[in-house]
């Protein structure tokens, strides 16, 4: 399991008593870290937030209503900070030699200096933005630069640990309709097996203040594990006419043969990604994201009557305000729980984001 903390409000502190952590997770990934070509915005941000979560052990208390006790679990929380390129051109970083191996350098310095296990890279949506990975053979570039990149992670042993850096990459959900050229594929999977310990899937921002509607309906969910499933598997059409009616069987799938051993391998490699954010949208357009206290003010506010939209499988309200209309989406115990369980039934973690922004129950599920 991965968590994201939000900005201030990290709930994990070094030597403190943390009690809305589970012993389930595995990784504390830190945000804001944009790598532009010349390094110092990433330089400068790594320092800032080095100073907020340190590698180490934590401590955990967390009550057990079996028992009525309060127990103690000390933590080895491993620290990844996210790692996002940013600036043009990103073509010269894939093409021009030094600059590929001075970002390279400068990524894997930084995270040996401040100890830490690995990094998230987000790279493929600002590739696909420019048109990269429609090129065949910048797109062989990038992914030489992922591969490479993860190479040189590998290669780090940590001293605190038997074991070397991670590379958590940033997938992409499904297109929507038929395969594009930006998409992630089985070609690529199988290029960076050796050099990607994980994947992130960004399972979330499926609706935006454009087009208002649920930030991650079960059933587009279901179809992006799906496809991560086919790309697995080798097969580069992930979006069958029976992917929707699949469901969570592919525990079935995950057993048959030798398919099924090698996707029970590759599967705990992939995060889903879990939102405890929701939105606030004006209908027909506009709004945007909201937090758990912002969600309470509202509840408070307006007094509404929650609905399940038994389609997308999430809560809404709907208020009225200055009179616009308003539709609010936001995670519930009963959405998080049908997501978690999508994920466990394939054999995959999760990427939550962002803790912070959710509410304190929220924990509870994990």
């Amino acid at each position: 399991m991965m968590l994201t903390p939000i900005g201030s409000k990290m709930s994990v502190r070094k030597g403190s008593l943390c009690p809305n952590v589970p012993e389930q997770i595995c990784h504390v990934e830190i945000i804001n870290n944009p790598f532009s070509r010349r390094g110092m915005l990433f330089r400068c941000n790594i320092e800032t937030v080095s100073k907020q979560l340190k590698p180490g052990y934590y401590k955990s208390r967390v009550f057990s209503p079996s028992t009525g006790l309060i127990c103690i679990y000390y933590l080895c929380l491993q620290i990844v900070p996210r790692v996002v390129l940013e600036g043009w051109p990103l073509d010269n970083m894939l093409v021009e030699t030094r600059e590929k191996l001075q970002a390279i350098q400068l990524i894997s310095s930084e995270c040996r200096k401040r100890g830490y296990d690995g990094i998230v890279f987000e790279a493929w949506s600002l590739w696909s933005a420019y048109g990269t990975l429609q090129n065949s053979k910048l797109r062989q570039k990038a992914l030489n630069f992922v591969q490479e990149l993860g190479s040189s992670l590998h290669n780090i042993v940590l001293p605190r640990q038997t074991r070397n850096m991670q590379l958590i990459f940033v997938i992409p959900p499904v297109s929507r309709q038929a395969q594009e050229l930006r998409d992630f594929t089985a070609a690529d999977m199988a290029y960076l097996k050796d050099a990607v310990d994980a994947y992130s899937l960004m399972t979330y921002d499926f609706s935006n203040s454009y087009n208002p509607g649920p930030t991650a309906p079960l059933s587009w969910m279901r179809t992006c594990i799906q496809s991560v499933i086919s790309l697995i598997g080798g097969n580069d059409n992930p979006i069958a006419d029976n992917v929707l009616k699949l469901g969570p069987v592919s525990n079935q799938a995950r057993h048959q043969g030798s398919l099924g051993r090698k996707m029970d391998n590759n599967m705990s490699k992939i995060l889903v990604g879990i939102n405890f954010y929701g939105n606030d949208f004006v209908l027909p357009q506009g709004g945007g994201p909201i937090l758990g206290h912002e969600y309470l003010s509202l509840l408070s506010s307006y007094k509404p009557k929650l609905s399940w939209d038994g389609f997308n499988d999430e809560h809404y309200f709907d208020y009225t305000v200055a009179q616009e209309l308003h539709r609010v989406f936001y995670p519930s115990l009963k959405s998080l729980s049908l997501r978690l369980e999508e994920a466990k039934s394939c054999g995959a973690g999760v990427s939550i984001w962002e803790i912070g922004q959710g509410l304190e129950y929220f924990f509870d599920l994990l």
